[in-house]
């Protein structure tokens, strides 16, 4: 169809014409016309449901894990880099202390329900090599962890998230050091006793002591979890 079809075709149309094929045509222009509005409006209402989508995920994705800006303003020297509502720094020192310590949660139990048990079933005559054989392995494992959940726990002293409150870091604290002490005066000196050979009073006294520090772990992973937890879901206003 030419430019000069559809110029005929427009004032056949805009003239009032109730020919068959105008009238045919003004009534496929109004079909048109309705499709077109139906159209729109389903395109408006699919712009506002991306428009939802988009501030959700923004709000996931402003979440605890996420760094970003406190605001849409330039980042700046006066704007600290923040994980959700958390500064950045705050958000690295509460994983790293729920990293360090549910390590040593975990391999605490697994210690006093399987390992120290087993020390009996080990038999006497290669009881002392078993033992420092043992030593020889846990003590690297083990050490590092405890010496930066130490350094941990006092940072938080004096640089904790907000959302854990002062007590929490001093019972935290508390416990870290009754677990050192409980390690250095108790469960070392009945490894030392072990390591001259199987003695069933010093086994007795390590399985039952051990539940210091596996209670205090216990405790710490607990309270650090709630304060990781309190940070994920924002309060109610």
């Amino acid at each position: 169809m030419t430019k000069q079809d559809i110029r005929q075709t427009a004032e056949a149309v805009d003239s009032g014409s109730h020919a068959p094929e105008v009238t045919s045509l003004r009534e496929h222009l109004a079909d048109l016309r309705a499709e077109n509005a139906r159209l729109e409006a389903e395109l408006h209402a699919r712009r506002r449901e991306v428009a939802t989508l988009h501030s959700m995920l923004g709000q996931m994705m402003r979440g605890p894990w996420v760094y970003v800006d406190d605001d849409s303003r330039p980042a700046g020297p006066d704007k600290t880099p923040s994980v959700g509502a958390m500064p950045a720094n705050h958000a690295a020192l509460l994983l790293a202390s729920l990293g360090t310590t549910w390590f040593l949660t975990g391999l605490i139990w697994t210690i006093q329900v399987d390992g120290y048990p087993l020390f009996a079933s080990v038999g006497r005559e290669v009881f002392a090599a078993f033992e420092a054989d043992h030593t020889s392995r846990i003590t690297p494992l083990v050490g590092p962890v405890m010496g930066a959940e130490l350094l941990l726990a006092f940072t938080l002293l004096f640089d904790r998230p907000t959302t854990m409150p002062i007590w929490l870091a001093w019972v935290g604290a508390a416990i870290v050091g009754v677990i050192w002490l409980s390690t250095a005066f108790v469960q070392v000196p009945l490894h030392d006793r072990l390591g001259r050979g199987f003695d069933a009073d010093a086994h007795r006294s390590l399985v039952a002591t051990n539940w210091i520090r596996t209670i205090g772990w216990t405790v710490r992973a607990g309270g650090l979890t709630w304060v990781a937890w309190r940070s994920l879901v924002p309060a109610n206003p």
